[in-house]
């Protein structure tokens, strides 16, 4: 029942949205044509990072998908696609704590919804499944946090996995499709959904979090609840900017302040797009695990 619920809602959005592609800002930074002939993309703006000894980073993975054959996911990434004014493009974000392929993703049918996602492996989430990792790209990036937010975000991702707290509700699309639309409209693409319109929302709910329970998300707003619990500067953006992650983009992320882009990579060549990155910018070497560097015949050229 809940997948046709699914199928439903991201076909009336794909219908709702069709007359406004006209209005969608091209994205030209990570996609199939931005390769070109190349296998990877590296940003070396000079904004990379450079780390120093009490320097900690988190890493995100936004997915651009390509099917294999029709699907609800499909149907998504076309909607998104379609009305989407970000800079980047994708219709799926996880977090990382290195540069290996796992990252921790929220998505429908995987068992649990919240776990570790491997794109060079698809076999490790069942929506991947329906992708070609020989064409679906990832871009990944980096933020900056304290040591301390590093290790309490950690601990708290890992925990939420172990404890399965998180589970995808494929209502809130509906929801956050439609402050998309609403964002064509509006003066700076700006969501109609507020910070202080969520705190009205949740006065009364002062309650610590409880592991015992379950919290409805997607994947980009529980990446954006995550945050907002755990690192100061993320909590401090969406006051500043009265964002309410509940509707965020994956996309979104992109733009959050603090925010580096790294490079972006077919699925499949993730592994060697992340050492390669790191030849490049050698302060990041200690985000690869020995077992990439020594399996890598790239890295030792």
């Amino acid at each position: 029942m809940k997948r046709k619920f699914s199928i439903l809602i991201f076909t009336l959005l794909f219908f709702s949205v069709t007359g406004c592609r006209s209005t969608r800002v091209a994205h030209n930074r990570n996609t199939a044509d931005s390769l070109k002939e190349d296998l990877f993309v590296f940003y070396d703006d000079g904004n990379s990072p450079k780390i120093n000894d009490t320097d900690s980073y988190v890493f995100f993975r936004l997915y651009n998908p390509k099917y294999i054959k029709p699907s609800v996911g499909a149907v998504l990434q076309s909607c998104l696609n379609s009305v989407d004014t970000n800079e980047f493009t994708g219709s799926h974000i996880s977090i990382g704590f290195d540069l290996s392929d796992n990252f921790y993703g929220l998505t429908l049918w995987a068992r649990p919804n919240f776990k570790i996602e491997q794109c060079t492996n698809l076999s490790t989430n069942e929506y991947m499944v329906t992708c070609d990792e020989r064409y679906s790209l990832q871009t990944t990036f980096a933020m900056k946090v304290t040591q301390s937010e590093y290790n309490n975000l950690k601990t708290f991702v890992e925990k939420l996995s172990e404890r399965d707290c998180l589970k995808y509700d494929s209502g809130k699309n509906f929801e956050i499709a439609f402050d998309t639309v609403y964002r064509l409209s509006s003066k700076g693409n700006r969501s109609g959904r507020t910070y202080r319109q969520r705190i009205k929302r949740i006065k009364n709910n002062k309650g610590e979090f409880n592991f015992d329970r379950k919290y409805k998300f997607v994947c980009s707003t529980a990446l954006g609840f995550i945050l907002d619990k755990t690192v100061a500067n993320v909590h401090d953006y969406f006051i500043e900017n009265d964002i309410d992650y509940n509707f965020l983009l994956p996309t979104d992320f992109a733009k959050m302040d603090g925010m580096q882009v790294l490079f972006t990579s077919s699925w499949e060549d993730y592994n060697d797009a992340a050492i390669l990155y790191c030849q490049r910018n050698p302060e990041m070497i200690k985000y690869i695990s020995t077992d990439q560097l020594s399996g890598n015949a790239i890295f030792r050229r």
